[in-house]
């Protein structure tokens, strides 16, 4: 558009190769309009051509790239790459240069680290049936400011079940986006393969943008998952992991963002990200999970304001044959504060930790407890603390679990079909829901709490 409007859509698309060394625009209009959509397909692609789909006042396109495999790639004479573009360097080049987009070489389809960075777009990778890693990169891939990137893969029958490793072949990869961008990363999208397509993480890091990781087979976490502080968004990214099929292991710290926000007036709310993990079977690791602080200061104004950390919630056995949380962290599971630093008629919430399962809840070996921390409020003239609920669905569900907080455990429901419940807690216990151990006269549970 050139004035008003959004920029059109453009596909270049065949079964087999598809060659695409031109230039694609879709630009916004310059005085109000959206970007564009572009999709350049193909079972073998190669792509060395241009794709602008940016807008001045408006929402940034989309570029999908729809080949079998990717691998993205640091490699030699690539790296960061800053600075102007010359777009007429780059013809029949397949080792990419500096800073534009020549996604080149069939089978696998390769995108340099400085390809991804010089997208001008919402980036959405999607291969039939891997995407991987290779080469050296530099400071890893780091998406333009405020743009989303997406990496899927679709595993059709008959398509594969290769999915997504983030970690395997390369050094120092990582995804980082900022302002509003966001990362989202999906293998077994159709679900039609033989297989179960799973996901393996390095590090990823947002700003206010949320990451999603969904597998249809084993998710693994290798690296560090966070979501920037904020003060002027007032709000962190949320993180979301899951697996349909298989488990989920977090083997490094999952963090979401601290959030503090003066009060400028009005109604404000300062609030960490939540972390969310469902799996098909178990959630096990030697991570961390940690949600940020909440914190409102300056003076009172006018209004009422809210300051708020993130919740914790897990799911394990989702699939519905078998599955428990085994998290062997000495703090596992840990919930940030939520602070006013002027004691006003303002509102202070911690976050809770929800854990559901059809087996055992422990630190990854047999009646061992689960390293918990719920945070503290204060200052607020209203405070909610945060609250424990667990819940378990078979006679294998027991339920260990340990306060590694200095303040008390507040305890909602803790509910098992004949399991044990143990739990202990240094500073003390508060119970305001109801511990059942039963789920027959005849089938009881032990119950053992432990507190001063």
């Amino acid at each position: 558009a050139l004035e008003s409007g959004d920029g059109g859509r453009v596909i270049v698309w065949s079964e087999k190769q598809t060659q695409f060394l031109g230039k694609i625009s879709g630009r916004g209009g310059a005085l109000s309009g959206d970007g564009g959509f572009a999709e350049v397909s193909g079972s073998d692609l190669v792509y060395r051509g241009e794709t602008d789909l940016s807008s001045s006042n408006g929402a940034v396109g989309d570029l999908l790239l729809d080949p079998a495999i990717v691998t993205l790639t640091g490699g030699t004479n690539d790296g960061n790459d800053p600075g102007a573009v010359n777009n007429a360097a780059f013809g029949g080049n397949a080792a990419g240069n500096s800073g534009s987009v020549t996604f080149a070489n069939p089978v696998p389809t390769v995108i340099y680290e400085s390809e991804l960075e010089g997208t001008n777009a919402n980036l959405s990778i999607q291969a039939t049936n891997g995407i991987g890693v290779s080469g050296a990169f530099t400071g890893g891939v780091t998406v333009q400011n405020n743009r989303n990137i997406t990496l899927q893969t679709r595993n059709s029958a008959g398509e594969g079940s290769t999915g997504i490793d983030l970690v395997t072949g390369a050094t120092n990869f990582s995804i980082s986006t900022s302002g509003t961008g966001s990362i989202t990363i999906q293998s077994g999208t159709n679900g039609g393969d033989a297989g179960n397509a799973p996901i393996k993480l390095s590090s990823l890091t947002t700003g206010s943008g949320s990451i999603s990781v969904s597998a249809e087979g084993t998710l693994t976490v290798n690296g560090p998952l966070n979501t920037a502080d904020q003060t002027a968004s007032g709000t962190t990214g949320d993180i979301t992991l899951s697996s349909s099929r298989a488990g989920v292991a977090v083997n490094s710290t999952v963090k979401t963002g601290d959030s503090s926000v003066a009060d400028a007036g009005g109604s404000q709310t300062a609030r960490s990200g939540d972390i969310n993990i469902t799996a098909g079977t178990s959630i096990t690791g030697t991570g961390q999970l940690i949600t940020g602080n909440g914190e409102m200061t300056g003076a009172a104004a006018a209004g009422t304001d809210n300051a708020r950390s993130g919740s914790i919630t897990l799911t394990a056995g989702n699939g519905g044959v078998s599955g428990g949380v085994g998290l062997s962290n000495a703090s596992a599971l840990n919930i940030g504060t939520a602070r006013r630093t002027t004691a006003v008629t303002d509102t202070a919430t911690t976050g809770n930790i929800d854990v559901t399962s059809r087996d055992e809840i422990n630190n990854g070996g047999a009646s061992t407890q689960l390293a918990v921390s719920i945070g503290a409020v204060s200052g607020a003239a209203t405070k909610n603390p945060g609250v424990l609920t667990v819940t378990t669905s078979q006679t294998s569900g027991n339920i260990f679990i340990s306060n590694a907080a200095a303040s008390a455990l507040r305890l909602g429901a803790m509910t098992t079909s004949s399991g044990h419940i143990h739990i202990s807690s240094a500073p003390g216990l508060d119970l305001t829901g109801t511990l059942r151990t039963e789920s027959g006269v005849n089938n009881a549970g032990s119950l053992n709490l432990t507190g001063p």
